[in-house]
Formats: structure tokens, C-alpha cells, sequence
């Protein structure tokens, strides 16, 4: 095992973190929200982001860390509006990480899906898989708004079934 924690981030306004501490026997699982500001327009708190980062790394060093961010695209049937608001929310965490000088990786939700859930993966999917995986965590993923806790956790397992 080439690291001993992964962190993946579902990026987007409804995103999450994860982090899966594998240097135990039985894995720590940390689950952060994306922090946002406001009420009305929600957007992106960049301090809190930096502070969880922070947080999930916590004392391990660097090299023994490694994040997977998803990688978005645009695609058809999302509207501009949408399509740029994940971007923005990709380019906000490509600049934090990059100035954390944390080693990471970007991945296409098709390639972290295609391992753990199934190419035709929905959203709900993902949370079902996330729970059979992990059911220790369910307090975190029983709703079904928890679908962006759920795919954070999801690419911080592919990041480690990688390695």
C-alpha cells in the first residue's frame, strides 16, 4: 500500500468529502460536507474548504496522502448555468489542493464507476453502494440528499483499490 490515507471530493455545491484511513485494520472514515455560504444563493466557503483539507490530511505527511478529485465535463441535458457552476466548484478545489502542495489525482466519474458501481450508475445507486461497502457509516448516508457524501466516499475507495 503506496498510501495510508484517500481523500476524494465530489465537487459541486451538494458535494462532499471523504477520507479512508487504511493504515488500521479496519479503515477510518471521515465525512465533511462541502462548506457553502449564504442562504438564499448558496456558494462555495473557499476558508472552510482549506480548513477540512487541512483536517483530512491532519498529521499525516504528505507523502502518505493522496486526494481524487472528479474530474467533471460538460454533457448533454445540463444546463449552462449548471455545467458552470461545477466548474467553478472544480476550480475552487484544483487551486486550494494545488496550494496545499497535496498530491492528487483527477478521475472521470465514469472510471471510478465502472469499478465500484456500474457504468449506468445513478446517484441513488451510488449511495446503495457506498453503505454496502461501508455500513458503518449509514448515520451518513441514510438520507437521499447524502448522494454527494456518498460518491466522495465512493472515489476516495477507488483512489485506495487503485493503489
Amino acid at each position: 500500500m503506496k498510501y495510508t490515507k484517500y481523500i476524494g471530493i465530489d465537487p459541486g455545491i451538494s458535494g462532499a468529502i471523504a477520507s479512508i484511513t487504511s493504515s488500521r485494520e479496519t479503515p477510518l472514515i471521515t465525512i465533511w460536507d462541502t462548506p457553502t455560504i449564504g442562504v438564499t444563493r448558496r456558494s462555495h466557503n473557499p476558508l472552510e474548504m482549506i480548513d477540512i483539507l487541512h483536517t483530512a490530511v491532519g498529521t499525516t505527511p504528505l507523502y502518505s496522502c493522496m486526494i481524487a478529485l472528479e474530474d467533471i465535463h460538460a454533457f448533454p441535458g445540463v444546463s449552462a448555468v449548471s455545467m458552470f457552476n461545477l466548474g467553478e466548484s472544480c476550480g475552487i478545489w484544483k487551486g486550494i489542493i494545488a496550494a496545499l502542495k497535496i498530491p492528487h489525482t483527477l478521475v472521470k466519474p465514469t472510471e471510478w464507476k465502472r469499478m465500484l458501481v456500474g457504468m449506468k450508475a445513478n446517484k441513488e445507486m451510488s449511495r446503495a453502494k457506498a453503505l454496502q461497502l461501508f455500513p458503518s457509516v449509514y448515520p451518513r448516508l441514510k438520507r437521499k440528499q447524502d448522494e454527494g457524501r456518498a460518491e466522495a466516499l465512493l472515489i476516495a475507495e477507488w483512489l485506495r483499490r487503485k493503489e
